[in-house]
């Protein structure tokens, strides 16, 4: 099944804190919570009618290079005002899981300028015309995807604008290629662009499979769910054999937060493993996790005594506020 986006029930409050001279972009949202990407404007303050007023020309999924297990991806779209007057819009994306924003370029006439990366509620103030503001959207619970929506003021008559947002995101890496899951768009796409262009900056790289066969790129579905793949280069392999390899990456959520996330990549290496004779288990016992996570893991402790020799001497640590022994011994 495809995975279904759905994004927080304040999506589109951003423009309730924005105050400029022109009329302000009030998007008129529906009950419930999105589940596609979308793109709308102002449509009680615009009186055209009869045609998209601004549409998606294209949409590009770029992959730059790797940073540790993290893929550079860019998501660069170019958006057309097709009316005589400036429009406010706002666009609404699906983005791969765990996907951070790094960065927003605007595109006017050739010239590439930064846009603005905000959170939940930007601070008020007048916005000039063709300037353009991200944010990121939480999902909705643990296991969905995360969104950005992304907001333009003034969009030139008759005028295009390219948008490119820069994003970290999560990679695998299976056998000798590195992979990168791209959400599909929703079925209903009204002003979205008819395709979606997958580029890898390597010489070869596969979208669900298919080779680009020397190409620079290749053509999906966008409701379609695609997996991108590329090979591990010679740079990127480990210098010493090691049983297993780990990388730990700290993101906060976000400037001045107290909190954030960490991401823990473990890669196994291609000598045969250690199996130890003593193991140390370390079990969360905090109210936060749910009891599905415990049963969860007394499955996994259990596979991973079956897997060790008969003679394997363990021991037990608990911990919420303090850590304390779980063995009275």
């Amino acid at each position: 099944m495809r995975d279904k986006l759905r994004y927080r029930p304040e999506v589109s409050v951003l423009a309730r804190w924005m105050t400029r001279l022109a009329p302000a972009l009030c998007v008129a949202m529906s009950s419930g919570q999105a589940r596609a990407d979308t793109l709308q404007i102002d449509l009680q303050a615009n009186p055209e009618r009869g045609f998209q007023v601004v549409q998606e020309l294209s949409y590009e999924a770029i992959v730059h290079g790797i940073d540790g297990y993290r893929a550079d991806l860019r998501l660069r779209i170019a958006l057309h005002n097709a009316s005589n007057r400036e429009q406010d819009a706002v666009l609404s994306l699906a983005l791969p899981r765990g996907a951070e924003i790094h960065g927003l370029q605007i595109a006017q006439g050739g010239v590439w300028t930064p846009g603005k990366v905000t959170g939940i509620a930007a601070e008020p103030g007048r916005r000039d015309p063709g300037s353009v503001l991200v944010r990121l959207l939480a999902p909705v619970s643990a296991g969905e995807l995360p969104g950005a929506e992304v907001v333009a003021f003034s969009l030139e008559p008759l005028g295009t604008t390219q948008v490119e947002l820069q994003l970290k995101v999560p990679v695998r890496l299976q056998g000798e290629r590195w992979e990168l899951e791209l959400p599909g768009r929703g079925e209903e796409r009204g002003g979205l662009a008819g395709d979606r262009r997958v580029i890898v900056k390597a010489p070869r790289f596969w979208v669900d499979g298919n080779s680009n066969d020397g190409q620079p790129y290749r053509v999906t579905q966008p409701e379609d769910r695609v997996l991108v793949s590329w090979p591990l280069e010679q740079g990127e392999r480990s210098g010493k054999p090691t049983p297993l390899d780990a990388r730990l990456a700290a993101v906060p959520d976000g400037p001045g937060a107290p909190g954030g996330r960490f991401t823990l990549s473990l890669r196994l290496g291609q000598t045969a493993p250690v199996k130890p004779d003593h193991v140390v288990l370390i079990v969360d016992r905090s109210r936060s996790t749910a009891p599905g996570m415990h049963r969860e893991a007394f499955a996994a402790v259990a596979a991973l005594f079956d897997a060790l020799p008969e003679g394997l001497t363990f021991d037990a640590i608990s911990f919420a506020r303090r850590a304390r022994p779980l063995l009275a011994e």
